[in-house]
């Protein structure tokens, strides 16, 4: 027996873990605890010892002690503990207190604990890869047929990234071809600017009325919307939710929450569409959808501040989001229900007057949203600064340069031979004095001697003299 096994033995834990300590006093309280194997019979083989000089941690499945998450503490199960047994199960939340329990009708017990059995509902067979209700305004493009793909080897494909959609031969809108001979290739993603020759080069990456629901609902009407078709699919099977569903409704909170997040992403001011991109948001914007979407622009309408209020107390959307929310909302909503456009108007087929809305606040979208963290570093990023980098370098090249030949040019070709002489015509019609030839020697001559004044004086004598040369002769010329 090594050293180690016989501290454990002994009762000396300075080296042992929480769980192993826990497990050792549990077993020789219950009297099946073996000095050398640990626990004693068959029947205990399958127990987790604690022990890595005997076993991995899973090399046994079964615990008979549970350590909390650091590790520091460990509380024996329930159904071996001392002071409890069979039939007794963990208070929640209190893992060292042991409760008696009885499973109410339908449910049975399981290791301790009541579960009720849990039968897969025969929800719908759709696969995973299949549409999601909300991709029609969480997905880009989709009014272009851009969505998830289940290709014919079972691989799923993520739909195309923004200003890309799947590489269709037959245009899914108007059933348009490229030519006779092309195929569809759906695992393959093309720019919308080269996609049919550019046809769709200037549609948005959301229909309007995408639009009017990626920013109109809040976490609070998308969990709703969530709960709703968890129980329709629960009615429409007829049996019990499955655990995925479970998993699944839990969380539909957060979902909620990441879908508003989302869907605030990207916002920009909705143009009006034109004549193309219309006909491919009208299979976008059913009935359905234009009714909800008109009830939320006539929020707006009616009481914005309210609207805006709701926006912060279901969101928690700061002032500068709810501006930018608004302000892509009227815009949207003019583009779907101010759009003559359509035909016939959208307000008008759901039995709606048009609705449209003047004098939109011009508000800033690229304002930051209240998050200071700069983004990660990417390494599409870093191409971007360099290129800004090497182009900021050469313009201010640029300007150097053009500044010394601006100096010269003026200095020594526009000064005297333009400035001057205009400046001295134009004296000589105010003032009728007409310069001499001797003042503009002179003139020379002054800057001559300011320049051979602040230069060294040189060494060889008589430089003064030879300076007032010219004075002299000058003088003389005068008399």
């Amino acid at each position: 027996m090594s050293k180690y096994n016989e501290c454990i033995r002994d009762g000396k834990y300075a080296l042992a873990s929480a769980g192993e300590v826990c497990s050792v006093e549990t077993a020789k309280a219950r009297g099946f605890f073996h000095p050398d194997a640990y626990y004693k019979g068959r029947e205990y083989n399958g127990l987790r010892t604690y022990n890595p000089t005997v076993d991995s941690e899973t090399a046994r499945s079964e615990d008979i002690c549970r350590e909390n998450v650091d590790g520091t503490q460990a509380y024996a199960a329930c159904s071996l503990a001392v002071n409890a047994g069979p039939g007794y199960m963990a208070k929640a939340g209190f893992p060292g207190t042991c409760v008696t329990h009885a499973c109410p009708p339908g449910f049975v017990d399981s290791r301790g604990t009541c579960k009720k059995p849990l039968s897969d509902a025969l929800v719908s067979k759709r696969a995973r890869c299949d549409e999601r209700w909300t991709d029609w305004f969480m997905v880009p493009n989709y009014h272009l047929g851009n969505a998830f793909y289940s290709s014919n080897v079972g691989q799923c494909m993520a739909p195309c990234p923004p200003g890309q959609v799947p590489a269709f031969a037959t245009d899914p809108v108007d059933g348009s071809g490229v030519d006779f001979t092309s195929s569809d290739d759906l695992g393959m993603c093309i720019d919308k600017q080269e996609y049919f020759d550019g046809k769709y080069a200037e549609s948005a990456e959301y229909c309007p009325v995408a639009w009017i629901h990626r920013l109109g609902v809040t976490t609070r009407e998308i969990e709703q919307s969530l709960q709703e078709k968890y129980d329709n699919v629960i009615t429409e099977s007829g049996g019990d939710k499955n655990n995925y569903m479970v998993d699944q409704e839990r969380d539909r909170k957060l979902q909620a929450s990441t879908i508003v997040a989302a869907g605030a992403r990207g916002m920009e001011v909705v143009a009006m569409p034109n004549e193309t991109t219309t006909a491919a948001c009208k299979s976008v914007s059913t009935p359905e959808r234009a009714q909800e979407a008109y009830n939320i622009c006539e929020q707006i309408q009616q009481d914005e501040v309210a609207f805006m209020k709701r926006l912060e107390d279901e969101n928690g959307d700061s002032a500068l989001v709810q501006d930018q929310k608004v302000m892509v909302l009227k815009t949207a909503c003019n583009a779907l229900f101010c759009n003559e456009q359509w035909d016939p108007y959208m307000a008008e087929s759901i039995g709606k007057d048009p609705m449209c809305f003047q004098n939109i606040k011009n508000v800033d979208m690229d304002a930051k949203k209240g998050d200071d963290t700069p983004n990660a570093p990417n390494s599409e990023g870093a191409k971007m600064f360099f290129r800004h980098s090497i182009g900021r370098s050469v313009s201010i090249m640029m300007l150097c340069i053009f500044g010394v030949m601006l100096y010269f040019a003026v200095t020594l070709f526009l000064w005297p031979k333009i400035i001057l002489p205009i400046w001295s015509w134009i004296k000589k019609i105010l003032t009728g004095w007409r310069s001499s030839s001797y003042e503009r020697q002179f003139g020379e001559v002054e800057e001559m001697i300011s320049g051979q004044m602040a230069a060294p004086k040189p060494a060889a004598t008589g430089g003064a003299g030879a300076a007032a040369a010219p004075l002299k002769a000058m003088a003389r010329r005068r008399r």
